[in-house]
């Protein structure tokens, strides 16, 4: 007798993957390794192009970081593996739709928007969201209407974690150091326009608390028209006060301490000056820009649990800056007819199920993971750990699923999106885009030169 058993030959496993980030391909690579279930992989992705935040997110100067795609095209390169860009769940097909469909729907749709300062004067002009900035720099398509004036000589950036590096590096590295990357021609246009001389990174706690990576402020410190000020007796002060720091930490704080004992660079053109245990308090604004930031002096207070927080003092110390970047975290966005968690800026979970934000009852068949499953934390690689995780539960429960008559008879995924007329681009047209991209990259000795709209996607495919 033939199995027809959801999983089985006759009848795989259909699961639908909403975003196509390090999450997603790390979801549809797990299912595709396991061999207990047949499976097919239906990808969708609501902009032009694949990758997510290895696309939009990771610096046009780390290109190596970006190698990881030839992971994610092993994947697609699967036979039972498609590619649905430019489709939006919850516009152009909605979440119940979606699970009419398939056995099995996985989020993967990443952390879109930024945590807000909450001060006066954030809304003036000046003041800028480092996720739009660095979208903007790496031609996502819902920011290329997005302005930023760098004439000014002063920027600050609040924060402290790997994103605020990163814009550091991009503000005083050097246009013509990065016009050999993928980054967008307005960008390239506008660094070159830049006047920022002084950047001021502001944490509102300790060094010993701060989440950069070494590498990430060895590489600003190895430029060699850039000096970074670092005082050195008070991250020696903060290293002899933790005692109980991890390897990793211990040793980024030792880097500062050699680093700040340099000597300085009396030809630095650009300096990046740190201002720890500080708070934003208020943007002074003149004529609706930014002209300073003000700054409340803080104290670590430890609580019953032991976490250290930020006390202020009531000292005040003002910047005179024209530009501030908000690098204070990522927030999820909800996806419309499914569970969100607004004050965590999550889908609300247990282990990649995802359940009722109110009552905590599982919606069945639906999955999360990445950054809306667990927030924005980690590398890229944790949320290869992450997805295995989710894809563990998913496989626990398909002995759970039946084949529901009614969906066999519903229209297929494919007509649906015919009806409606939905400019998809599979996976052959994006291996052209991406071919296309790179051939006018190399015209300008770049790496790429990125589509930036789905308009010119469609354009270049000659649609």
């Amino acid at each position: 007798m033939t199995d027809t058993s959801v999983g089985s030959s006759q009848r795989p496993l259909r699961v639908a993957v909403v975003g196509s980030g390090p999450a997603g391909f790390y979801a549809a690579g797990a299912l595709f390794k396991q061999k207990d279930y047949e499976v097919t992989v239906d990808l969708f992705e609501r902009l032009p192009c694949p990758y997510g935040l290895v696309r939009y997110g990771v610096a046009p100067d780390h290109q190596k970081i970006k190698g990881v795609t030839r992971v994610f095209d092993k994947t697609a390169s699967h036979p039972n593996f498609r590619l649905f860009a430019n489709v939006h769940i919850g516009r152009d097909i909605t979440a119940d739709e979606l699970r009419e469909h398939y056995d099995q729907v996985v989020l993967t749709v990443g952390c879109e928007t930024d945590r807000r300062m909450a001060i006066p004067g954030e809304n003036g002009d000046g003041c800028y969201a480092a996720t739009s900035f660095v979208a903007w720099y790496n031609g996502h398509p819902d920011y290329q209407n997005y302005s930023v004036n760098l004439e000014v000589p002063r920027a600050a950036i609040i924060g402290v974690g790997d994103v605020s590096m990163d814009i550091t590096r991009m503000l005083v590295k050097g246009a013509e150091a990065l016009a050999t990357t993928d980054i967008t021609e307005q960008a390239l246009t506008t660094l070159r326009r830049s006047q920022i001389r002084d950047v001021y990174i502001v944490a509102r706690r300790g060094w010993a608390q701060s989440a950069f990576a070494q590498k990430e402020l060895s590489d600003i410190a190895a430029l060699p028209h850039v000096q970074v000020h670092v005082d050195a007796e008070q991250v020696s002060r903060d290293l002899e006060a933790h005692p109980d720091l991890s390897s990793i930490a211990k040793r980024k704080l030792e880097y500062l301490v050699d680093l700040g004992k340099q000597a300085p660079r009396r030809d630095a053109t650009h300096h990046v000056h740190f201002r720890f245990l500080r708070s934003p308090k208020e943007l002074t604004l003149r004529d609706g820009k930014v002209d300073a930031l003000d700054l409340e002096e803080n104290t670590l207070v430890r609580s019953d649990d032991g976490w250290l927080s930020a006390q202020g003092t009531g000292n005040i110390e003002s910047l005179a800056v024209g530009a501030v970047f908000r690098a204070v975290g990522y927030r999820g966005v909800p996806l419309p007819g499914l569970p969100f968690d607004q004050r965590r800026g999550l889908i609300p979970n247990d282990s990649g199920r995802v359940v009722d934000a109110e009552t905590g009852e599982r919606v069945p068949g639906v999955y999360a993971s990445g950054w809306i499953k667990r927030g924005p934390s980690g590398v890229i690689g944790t949320n290869k750990t992450d997805s295995v995780e989710t894809v563990s539960k998913m496989l626990e429960d398909v002995p759970t699923l039946t084949v529901s008559s009614s969906a066999n008879e519903s229209p297929s995924i494919d007509e649906l999106i015919k009806t409606r007329n939905i400019q998809v681009i599979d996976l052959p047209r994006w291996q052209t885009l991406d071919t296309i991209e790179r051939e006018r990259g190399s015209s300008k000795n770049k790496v790429r030169e990125k589509l930036t709209s789905a308009e010119a996607a469609w354009q270049a495919l000659g649609g």
